[in-house]
């Protein structure tokens, strides 16, 4: 298993992802990043979108939003605030997403950017699990 390092997915309710992996695609803040075998060490915050880990078996997809990503000596440990593997992801999760979205009616800067952070959840859900809009 050369040029391979281990990756781990966590949030605060379970442990999800504890394997070897080739090469990892992650949403951050800022965009996205693609980390390889002997990665410089990181620390990044992740925004919303779909996280692609690639293992020598093929490619497992999260949703993840919020938290943040760390590569240290050939170990990737991504904690996050919400995962959920990309085959969960199902259109009445969507739905109640969108609901949550709906319900926020406000004009202020916080109800903005709360809009703003719900819509972007509610896009990287459905990418995550090929739902069309």
């Amino acid at each position: 298993m050369a040029n391979t390092f281990r990756a781990a997915v966590v949030t605060p309710e379970a442990s999800l992802f504890d394997q070897v992996v080739v090469q990892a695609h992650l949403p951050t803040h800022d965009g996205q990043r693609g980390i390889l075998y002997q990665h410089a060490p990181l620390l990044t915050k992740l925004g919303s979108g779909v996280l692609r880990l690639q293992t020598e078996n093929g490619e497992e997809r999260f949703f993840v939003s919020g938290g943040y990503a760390q590569m240290l000596n050939n170990e990737l440990t991504i904690i996050t605030e919400h995962a959920l593997p990309a085959n969960d992801v199902t259109a009445k999760i969507v739905a109640a997403e969108q609901t949550k979205l709906d319900a926020i009616t406000g004009t202020s800067a916080a109800d903005l950017l709360a809009r703003q952070a719900a819509a972007d959840r509610i896009k990287a859900m459905r990418l995550a699990a090929n739902i069309s809009i």
